[in-house]
């Protein structure tokens, strides 16, 4: 897939458009927001983002795209 090409999410009960390499870095720019939600639900395990083996995942996947001909 091409990492420019935008794909359609839904995100805070809307569906958007948004490239794949944002997508991720607006997930990680609201980290705290994204675990407190997803704790507050009592139908899904919380995603711990800040955790270090989950954040270098995170980044690792940023660095991939990039390389690959992404733009931040």
């Amino acid at each position: 897939a091409d990492v420019r090409q935008e794909i359609s999410v839904l995100t805070n009960g809307e569906r958007v458009d948004i490239t794949p390499l944002a997508y991720l870095r607006d997930l990680t720019e609201n980290v705290g927001e994204t675990e407190r939600r997803h704790r507050n639900r009592g139908d899904q395990t919380p995603h711990n983002l800040s955790h270090p083996d989950n954040w270098r995942l995170v980044e690792e996947t940023v660095a991939l795209l990039l390389r690959h001909g992404a733009t931040r």
